[in-house]
């Protein structure tokens, strides 16, 4: 009688982790279940950590089943992941996954005491309402995959528009010089006032008006840089990066909510994770220098004089340089920590230095032809996030055919365009020459 009792328990306890599953994070957010408030910014609910927090470190996607917190280093894609977090409880224990699944469903997880004698028939009927309950789950999933992949697709059309509706920068005609000297001379700007050959400007594009939206409102309208995500199908995003030649000294303009709060001013559209933003050159060169940033890159091929041999291009994001890591190689950082609700303080979890297995389209694409690959690093981020991302991109773009190179601004300088316009380099100085790798 008593492994009867318990086997009904059992499986009530797999009925309550099994409608667990069934919850996203977003439901679980809107539930109330983080505690915190979030401001959507595009197709996520932005604001601060529930656990860290800050103000804008932690995001919930809209759609997709993913949540993130940058500062506790740590995310996932369910609603179990995200309550265990908030909750400060380890899933991997089963009383950490009860109480995580009972934060999530809202009531508590079941004891022995709420076990009932149960006829044949109960026992059907409750495997049928299981088996219907991840019938409808699976079919909400499927339409969820299906919007996810419309939206995808209406934001690469945006962003394709966005780009075909900007001049190319190698257009010279006296209409379109404006768009020219605005990039050219940000870009001279950004890496301390050196003039640049026009024809370096390839691979940009300008808008002299391009509207920024917030809100579902038109907040500002001014001239911008733009320049597409490549992979191998065509473009699939855009990044744009809106120029004020008046404020110094990023060269931005100051933009601000309702609420005072700085927005900023460079902005991805559509998709970037498995794309790359062409700098100066071609793609078909054996040689190829990324950096994170397009500012970056660009000090990097003026320094080097705009070799022939290389193509400079950016990532964009740091993720999109390193891709996904295995969750199984996450380490402790050696120093910062967060607090969680339970009051007790925590190391922060490092995403480790070995690449997701079957990520590779999540990554910016490097073709088998490239055959010595320069990663620039950027100094003035987190350090040890950093450093492990670009090991894992290292790890991730190295093969027998291909040198990976990871180089570090000059210590002192957060970054090669801060190096660079500092004065203590100079084109003909090799820049990567007096960098450091590690």
């Amino acid at each position: 009688m008593r492994d009867a009792k318990f086997e009904a328990y059992q499986a009530l306890v797999d009925a309550f982790i099994d409608d667990a599953r069934q919850v996203s994070p977003i439901q679980f957010y809107n539930n109330g279940g983080t505690g915190v408030t979030l401001k959507r910014s595009g197709q996520e609910m932005v604001g601060p950590c529930p656990v860290v927090g800050g103000t804008d470190g932690f995001a919930i996607h809209r759609t997709k089943w993913l949540w993130n917190s940058r500062r506790g280093g740590i995310g996932g894609k369910t609603a179990i992941g995200l309550a265990a977090f908030c909750l400060g409880v380890d899933v991997t224990t089963r009383q950490g996954l009860l109480a995580a699944c009972a934060a999530v469903n809202g009531r508590p997880a079941p004891t022995l005491d709420d076990v009932k004698a149960e006829t044949p028939e109960q026992k059907q009927q409750r495997l049928d309402a299981m088996a219907a309950r991840r019938a409808k789950a699976e079919a909400e999933r499927q339409a969820e995959e299906a919007a996810q992949e419309a939206e995808r697709e209406k934001q690469r059309r945006a962003a394709v528009r966005i780009v075909e509706e900007a001049t190319p920068c190698s257009d010279l005609s006296v209409r379109q010089k404006r768009v020219l000297l605005v990039v050219g001379d940000y870009l001279s700007h950004r890496i301390g006032g050196n003039n640049i050959p026009n024809l370096k400007f390839n691979c940009f594009f300008g808008n002299p008006d391009l509207c920024f939206w917030h809100d579902g409102k038109v907040i500002y309208r001014g001239p911008a840089m733009v320049l597409p995500f490549l992979n191998r199908s065509g473009t699939i995003g855009c990044h744009i990066t809106w120029i004020d030649l008046n404020n110094a000294p990023k060269f931005r303009p100051l933009l601000l909510d309702g609420k005072g709060v700085v927005l900023p001013t460079k902005k991805i559209r559509g998709q970037h994770a498995g794309g790359i933003l062409p700098v100066v050159g071609v793609s078909t060169q054996a040689r190829w220098v990324v950096g994170e940033g397009i500012e970056n890159t660009f000090a990097v091929a003026y320094a080097e004089e705009f070799r022939d041999d290389t193509f400079y291009a950016a990532a964009g994001t740091l993720g999109n340089m390193a891709g996904p890591a295995d969750p199984d190689c996450s380490f402790k950082h050696p120093v910062d920590t967060f607090v969680g609700r339970d009051g007790i303080a925590r190391a922060c979890s490092v995403p480790g230095c070995i690449p997701l297995a079957g990520s590779d389209d999540r990554a910016m694409p490097v073709p088998s032809h490239v055959e010595s690959l320069v990663l620039l690093a950027d100094a003035d981020s987190e350090r040890v996030f950093t450093a492990s991302a670009m090991a894992r991109a290292k790890r991730r773009f190295e093969t027998p055919n291909r040198k990976v190179t990871i180089v570090w601004p000059q210590k002192g300088f957060g970054d090669f365009s801060d190096w660079m316009k500092s004065g203590a380099v100079t084109q003909n100085q090799e820049l990567i020459g007096g960098a450091h790798d590690e």
